[in-house]
């Protein structure tokens, strides 16, 4: 008995599922739409087609397709493989990467930031330490440092001129307290009190983006606090890194710079 089907996609599942000799799906699905447009031409244009050109459009439509799709794969799996890398700011611009460093049960924190220009240079940067109780408390405390230490800009021993024309980028690699500072987010009550004072920094008058970062880009921040946190870090570390830092520093520029050329 012949199974009755009131559908056009059941009828052609159930055509396909039953014999072998049939195209491609795919195939069959750019047939289907070339008659479509071929049937509109027909009424709308006046424009008579033949069966010889709709299957020539849907063989050309169904290769281009793959094409792309396959393009679109290869470039997914390239960007999937390239390692997250630093960007330098733009030519107006200087950025501060931060970072915090604190040890469950201990009641202070270190903070610390590291800025440089366009061309990947260390300007600037700072150290403290802060008094948390959490490593999210940490973190809002690294960036409220950042903000504070954008606003004194410059220090005295910066060598950036013109700086009110400057735009500042604060980066963070807790995209949490981002959210809380940009309002994407409900700030946690005991993180309120730091994340206003943020907003109130951003604020006071200076061009100032914050932005979050994956860690594997903040190398150089989290280097820098994790010395400061130990009592290692030269006073001097801003015009003479150490061989550590320096390494992070060239690796990430080189990295930036390949970036931009692939």
């Amino acid at each position: 008995m012949t199974k009755q089907t009131g559908r056009i996609d059941q009828w052609l599942l159930s055509a396909f599922e039953s014999r072998r000799e049939l195209p491609e799906k795919e195939v069959l699905a750019w047939v289907l739409w070339q008659i479509w447009k071929a049937r509109n031409a027909r009424i709308f244009r006046d424009k008579t087609p033949t069966a010889e050109d709709v299957i020539d459009l849907a063989h050309t439509q169904n290769h281009a397709f793959n094409r792309g799709t396959k393009i679109r794969n290869l470039n997914r799996t390239k960007n999937r493989l390239l390692p997250e890398v630093w960007k330098p700011p733009e030519t107006s611009e200087v950025k501060v990467n931060v970072d915090a460093s604190w040890v469950p049960g201990e009641f202070l924190c270190s903070v610390a930031g590291i800025t440089r220009n366009r061309e990947g240079f260390v300007v600037d940067g700072f150290a403290a330490e802060a008094r948390v109780s959490s490593a999210e408390q940490a973190e809002a405390e690294a960036l409220l440092h950042g903000l504070r230490f954008i606003s004194n800009w410059p220090s005295n021993h910066v060598q950036v001129l013109q700086s009110q024309e400057l735009r500042f980028v604060c980066e963070s690699d807790s995209s949490a307290v981002v959210d809380y500072v940009l309002g994407r987010a409900e700030t946690p009550w005991n993180l309120r009190s730091i994340i206003q004072r943020c907003e109130q920094e951003l604020r006071m008058g200076r061009q100032v983006s914050v932005t979050h970062c994956p860690r594997e880009v903040n190398k150089a921040a989290d280097w820098l606090v994790r010395a400061h946190r130990r009592k290692q870090l030269p006073p001097d570390w801003v015009n003479r890194p150490p061989l550590s830092l320096r390494n992070i520093l060239l690796s990430e520029c080189n990295a930036s710079l390949i970036s931009k050329t692939s």
